[in-house]
């Protein structure tokens, strides 16, 4: 892009930002706010509950952060039970298989017949994880489970044969019709019925999005004769989620009509494109009533905004992972403040803080001269807050984190770093960030 493209999306930018239009994210933050304060004390207060997500289902659980930890270390702890394992066996143990059987028919050790009921020529097998479809002759179902159960005697398979109501394998049903497979759809006990809901601080492409995935999941995985129930099924789900009927009946509407254009034209919507055939996108941070209106900055420049929001149930629901101490922190941007006077160093790293900071105290000491914060403590005698470093930001991406590095250097008020480390950040953001800051 040419400097005065990209001088013009600054310009309008700023613009955007200056015309009194953060009174939004004042509102959105204030409401969060008072939310999320709540939800903290509570979890303060509760050092023994650990909130995550399920494992399937997309639903919220609440454990015992005592018993939690106790139950993954046995678990992890059985060596007899668990191996790992670099890559999947079964195909290098199908092939000795086949090999072998085809050897002992050459050698006449068993008979074509015999062959032909050990050997199956064109089996249907997929797995994912822990879950395994198989399509095996009628009669060697319970041979074939007996093979399996005994590659190890504390792992044991079951199996759920084929009914008339077809067989679960992951979200769809197989079912035999007419002497083809035809799929449906499948939700599992866990389904929690829960999506984004439409009164969420989301934008509205995103809520959009929740329809059309799901539309296109009915239409692209199920056969034809399930789409009107599947169909019913899903408006009803979203209902539930908030989404008004009017804003369903819309978007589906608009989601079948591009169908249907894109399958008599044989072509994909490329409006999107720039001349290149690369799509071009920037993520901005969503705030309600506000970052919609750069939408029409990027569209003269053919480039699309994915839209971040910025509270997430991710700040209070956690992993279950151990905290890391602060100086085992990386890919972040830090601060290091005198202890006496004012003045203060920021900095970004990919590794460790500990390391960094390591580097930073054993740099006066260096033959080819000294960094600003030696000569800072050897010109006043200063000495640096070496255990209070703060962490400005963490991010793990370099070109996000050098920008990051040089807002918070521009933010200080006696900063001892040299003017190039700011020398890529346009001067035009300045008077905004001494507004904010």
């Amino acid at each position: 892009m040419e400097e005065k493209d990209k001088n013009s999306i600054r310009n309008d930018t700023i613009s955007i930002l200056n015309n009194g239009q953060t009174k939004s994210i004042d509102n959105d933050k204030s409401l969060f706010k008072g939310k999320s304060k709540l939800i903290e004390e509570f979890i303060s207060n509760n050092s023994n509950i650990l909130i995550t997500k399920a494992d399937k289902g997309n639903t919220t659980v609440i454990l015992n952060l005592t018993d939690y930890n106790e139950k993954m270390n046995n678990t992890l702890a059985d060596r007899d039970t668990y191996k790992l394992l670099n890559k999947d066996p079964l195909n290098k143990l199908s092939i000795e298989i086949r090999n072998h059987l085809i050897h002992l028919k050459n050698k006449k050790y068993i008979e074509q017949d015999v062959y032909k009921r050990l050997l199956v020529t064109d089996p249907i097998y997929f797995r994912y994880v822990d879950d395994i479809l198989l399509a095996l002759p009628y009669n060697q179902i319970e041979h074939t489970l007996k093979l399996f159960n005994e590659q190890h005697n504390r792992i044991k398979f079951t199996v759920e044969e084929n009914e008339e109501g077809g067989e679960n394998f992951l979200d769809i049903t197989i079912k035999v019709k007419n002497g083809r497979i035809i799929f449906d759809l499948y939700k599992k006990p866990t389904w929690s019925g829960r999506y984004l809901n439409f009164h969420s601080n989301h934008p509205i492409t995103h809520k959009k999005g929740i329809v059309i995935s799901l539309l296109d999941r009915i239409i692209f995985l199920s056969h034809p004769s399930f789409h009107t129930n599947s169909i019913i099924d899903m408006i009803d789900t979203l209902l539930n989620n908030g989404y008004p009927l009017e804003f369903l009946f819309s978007t589906i509407n608009n989601r079948i009509k591009s169908l249907m254009h894109n399958i008599e034209h044989k072509t994909m919507n490329n409006n999107d494109f720039s001349d290149n055939g690369i799509r071009k996108f920037v993520s901005l941070p969503y705030v309600s009533n506000l970052t919609e209106k750069f939408k029409h900055i990027y569209d003269k420049y053919n480039i699309n905004i994915a839209y971040k929001p910025t509270n997430s149930l991710s700040t209070f629901i956690k992993t279950g992972k151990d905290r890391l101490n602060k100086m085992d922190n990386s890919h972040l941007v830090y601060k290091i403040n005198c202890l006496n006077c004012e003045c203060s160093y920021v900095g970004q790293t990919k590794r460790k803080l500990k390391t960094r900071i390591k580097e930073h105290r054993a740099d006066i000491n260096r033959s080819n001269g000294p960094s600003v914060v030696s000569q800072h403590r050897i010109e006043y005698n200063h000495d640096m807050d070496w255990d209070g470093v703060e962490i400005l930001d963490l991010e793990p991406f370099f070109c996000k984190r050098s920008i990051s590095e040089m807002v918070h250097i521009k933010k200080q008020k006696r900063g001892l770093n040299e003017q190039k480390d700011t020398e890529k950040l346009p001067n035009a953001y300045l008077p905004i960030m001494h507004n904010k800051s």
